[in-house]
């Protein structure tokens, strides 16, 4: 395996941890700014429309909660009984050295 290949890897996934530490700063001062304004979007020329939109987080009845509770006891028991069948995918996991140590 080339070395060069790998440090590349390895660079450029720290450099993409940085940019979306960079990119969720940038994103609130939007979003403020957008609140400052009382707008809901902002259309920039050459850039795109930013938009301030809302996701709804759902709390479910301790009802609900118990089923969900069940059907992942369900989905387990089938896993390890042999009933429930899967795919493998493969997948490169990569852990960063930490550089500060």
């Amino acid at each position: 395996m080339d070395e060069e290949v790998l440090k590349a890897y390895a660079q450029t996934q720290y450099k993409i941890g940085q940019l979306k530490i960079e990119l969720d700063e940038l994103g609130k001062q939007i979003v403020a700014g957008l609140k400052e304004l009382d707008a809901k979007n902002m259309k920039v020329p050459k850039l795109g429309t930013f938009t301030l939109v809302a996701r709804k987080n759902w709390a479910y009845s301790p009802a609900v909660v118990e089923i969900e509770s069940k059907l992942k006891t369900a989905k387990k028991d089938e896993q390890e009984s042999g009933v429930a069948s899967f795919e493998e995918t493969e997948y490169l996991k990569f852990k960063q050295v930490d550089i500060n140590a």
